[in-house]
């Protein structure tokens, strides 16, 4: 992961900004390498952090597709088509979100930030027709 096209300058720019003594620019280099560090495993942490919840989201998503599958095979046939529209249109749009997903592994720097900016709402609205479709299994 290409992180440090984010984190370098603002380690620089932190480190300039902090007046350290007895340097011309502000910065030493050890100090920079430090700060870009641990600049890159902050980062690193929230993307694991963000893919984690990611994840545990969409398991419930795959439970609520799988729920409706069934209940589309053992549907009477009237009820069958709606019901698979339903398994079929959650799953176009969890693999949209998968898709979504697997950019980030590509991702650095201000990228990445967007693409997770981008990918939180997907996910909440993936959930939310999981529930939706939840519902109409209870009707």
């Amino acid at each position: 992961m290409k992180l440090s096209n984010l984190v370098l300058p603002l380690a620089l720019l932190l480190g300039a900004c902090g007046g350290s003594e007895g340097s011309s620019t502000g910065v030493q280099a050890s100090d920079a390498k430090g700060l870009v560090n641990q600049a890159k495993d902050k980062a690193s942490s929230m993307l694991a952090d963000f893919q984690k919840s990611s994840e545990e989201k969409l398991a419930s998503v795959d439970t609520t597709l799988e729920s409706l599958k069934q209940k589309a095979a053992a549907a009477a046939e009237e009820n069958k088509p709606e019901l698979e529209k339903l398994a079929a249109d959650l799953g176009e749009k969890k693999a949209a979100v998968m898709a979504k997903l697997a950019e980030l592994k590509d991702a650095s720097g201000e990228k990445l930030s967007g693409l997770m900016k981008e990918i939180e709402p997907k996910i909440t609205e993936l959930v939310q027709s999981a529930k939706d479709a939840l519902a109409k299994l209870k009707e």
